[in-house]
């Protein structure tokens, strides 16, 4: 599926959860195309909430929920 993650495709799961500095709209792109979910963990800044959040994903697992509501709520 990905030169750097391996072949994800070959795993019987329904989501995959991936560290934000790995997130790719590539990955995103196929991981939607065989219906899998995409988590993203451990996200904490504020600016790289920013980031995440302007990816196709899922979820979102952080330290700080509120935090992360707010930048989600200023950036739909």
């Amino acid at each position: 599926f990905s030169s750097y993650t391996g072949d994800l495709g070959e795993l019987d799961v329904d989501f995959y959860t991936i560290r934000y500095h790995i997130l790719t709209n590539e990955f995103v792109k196929e991981a939607k195309a065989l219906d899998r979910e995409v988590w993203v963990w451990t996200v904490n800044s504020t600016m790289n909430l920013y980031e995440v959040l302007s990816y196709d994903i899922d979820a979102v697992i952080t330290d700080y929920p509120k935090r992360a509501q707010y930048v989600r709520s200023i950036t739909r």
